[in-house]
């Protein structure tokens, strides 16, 4: 059964709760993020839906590969969850919750990437063919992302005269927006960028209001200082290098991210930033078990995870420690060899990286291969460059550090997906 064309479903409110919640990942409910909230809302709705129509759905078949490629990897993932039980677990006194037991932390974990999966399938196929939808999205999208630039601008003075640190912080004016911290933020705003010059090459934003905006969001880009968001923003240069046809074009982005490394090479720390990590990963290696809690700041974080990690993947190459397990494990002295342990709830914080400890190597290969499926699929059609770039912000900004239960990029991926051959046809179900 269809919904009558006469009246089509309205989709405003939930694309603008998932745009704007999308750049406040720290709105949470208990340790539930609001923006999870309403994606398990959404799915629910669409499953009662299901269930009401006598099981049975219509959904274009153009998404039925990436429903394969993701139901057959959480099945294996939640498989390898249980499996995970044969080991001894160490949780750290700050894992009170139930959710953060052995099991359930997996449980959880393959449920938040299953929200972000479903709710990227169901956002390209309710704007497939709804052009006004479309862009009305990509505009909230693009303009929270602008409004939280601006609130870390307007937290400067703030911070000067109170101390206080709201989208700014402690100690550099370092920029967090609406986020936790500067690292994450600094890659979401790449994706707010992309799709501000996505926005204005389908004539939907004036040459001034994409200057106006970018010269607010560039330099609250720099001022996130986010090592990883510079990379990553190298990176997309040198991607759209390959993708562009003109060659004009391809000289002026290889110009562009010439001018881009010498800025930040000249004119940030990011180099003495990336030095601090090599530097104190080093000092771990030298002095071994002598190392205490205080050491580069606390024994945790990234260099924690730069340690422990490969360690666990060598205890578990092929089977991994189970998704969600390493703060679980962290103080496991066969991975510790005389470290100190933690007494906090400790994530990897190497991004997609410290996924093949909890995975093992051969899930964790089918893994990129699902993250680069929109991609893939919007490459073999030939889409525009532009739409291309904004599929690849996904795997990119995942492989840069951006943990999966963050729904931004997942959320980027459906509107790319939803330029695929859109074409008029009478909603589905699902629509």
């Amino acid at each position: 059964m269809a919904y009558s064309l006469r009246r089509p479903p309205n989709h405003r409110i939930f694309l603008t709760a998932i745009c704007v919640l999308a750049s406040a990942p720290v709105l949470k409910l208990l340790d539930v993020q609001i923006l999870e909230i309403v994606l398990l809302a959404n799915a629910a709705g669409l499953f009662l839906l299901f269930i009401f129509r006598g099981f049975r759905l219509t959904l274009n078949r153009i998404w039925l590969p990436p429903t394969i490629c993701y139901v057959f990897f959480f099945f294996i993932t939640l498989l390898l969850a249980f499996a995970s039980l044969r080991f001894r677990f160490y949780p750290p006194p700050a894992a009170t919750s139930l959710l953060k037991q052995p099991l359930m932390i997996s449980i959880v974990r393959i449920i938040e990437l299953s929200l972000g999966a479903i709710g990227m399938i169901y956002i390209a196929n309710i704007l497939r063919n709804n052009a006004a939808d479309r862009i009305y999205a990509l505009k909230v999208y693009y303009w929270t992302g602008f409004a939280s630039a601006c609130f870390a601008i307007l937290s400067i003075p703030l911070y000067f005269a109170a101390g206080i640190g709201l989208g700014v912080y402690f100690p550099n004016l370092r920029a967090r927006g609406f986020f936790n911290e500067g690292g994450p933020y600094g890659l979401y705003l790449i994706s707010i960028i992309v799709i501000g010059i996505f926005l204005y090459r389908l004539g939907k934003l004036s040459k001034t209001q994409l200057f106006f905006s970018i010269g607010i969001l560039v330099p609250v880009f720099f001022m996130a200082q986010a090592k990883a968001a510079i990379l990553a923003c190298f990176a997309l240069f040198l991607l759209n290098v390959f993708v562009v046809g003109s060659l004009r074009l391809k000289v002026g982005l290889v110009l562009a991210a010439s001018v881009f490394a010498a800025v930040v090479l000249v004119f940030s720390d990011f180099k003495q930033n990336f030095m601090g990590y090599v530097q104190g990963y080093m000092l771990v290696q030298e002095i071994g078990v002598n190392v205490d809690e205080s050491a580069y700041g606390g024994f945790g974080g990234r260099l924690a995870g730069a340690i422990l990690v490969p360690r666990m993947i060598l205890a578990h190459p092929l089977t991994g420690i189970g998704i969600g397990n390493y703060p679980l494990v962290f103080n496991d002295p066969s991975y510790l060899e005389g470290l100190p342990p933690t007494t906090k709830w400790e994530s990897q914080s190497i991004g997609i990286i410290g996924y093949i400890a909890e995975l093992g190597v051969p899930l964790f290969v089918a893994l990129l291969l699902v993250l680069c499926v929109p991609a893939v699929m919007i490459y073999r059609r030939k889409a525009p460059p532009i739409v291309f770039i904004l599929a690849v912000v996904q795997p990119m900004v995942h492989i840069f550090g951006v943990q999966l239960n963050f729904y931004y990029p997942w959320i980027c991926s459906g509107f790319a997906l939803s330029f695929i051959e859109a074409q008029s046809r009478p909603p589905t179900i699902l629509e």
